[in-house]
């Protein structure tokens, strides 16, 4: 699934919502969180230690952003997975120290 489709640039939503992800974990985000009306999240659905977080809007659910836990994933390996897999996130937050 290619995901390269040109992207609106990320908002003051999705500052808001990257402040709400767990603290342990590098975020990438895919799509603008303003848009939808309920988050849902499920851990390790596409990879250990890889949380999936799907906007829903609508009745539709969408991929909003992946979440990486930093005890398995180094910024670099969070660049690495997402290219291998065709995700261009609008931002990529790795979890500062």
């Amino acid at each position: 699934m290619d995901k390269s489709h040109s992207r609106p640039a990320p908002d003051e939503s999705t500052a808001h919502f990257v402040h709400h992800v767990a603290v342990e974990e590098h975020v990438a985000v895919l799509e603008n969180p303003g848009r939808f009306d309920l988050l849902r999240r499920k851990d390790d659905l596409l990879d250990e230690g890889v949380a999936a977080v799907f906007g829903l809007a609508d009745a539709e659910a969408e991929l909003l952003a992946l979440c990486f836990h930093v005890r398995k994933f180094t910024p670099a390996e969070v660049a690495t997975w997402l290219a291998e897999r065709g995700f261009v996130p609008l931002l990529c937050v790795p979890k500062s120290a």
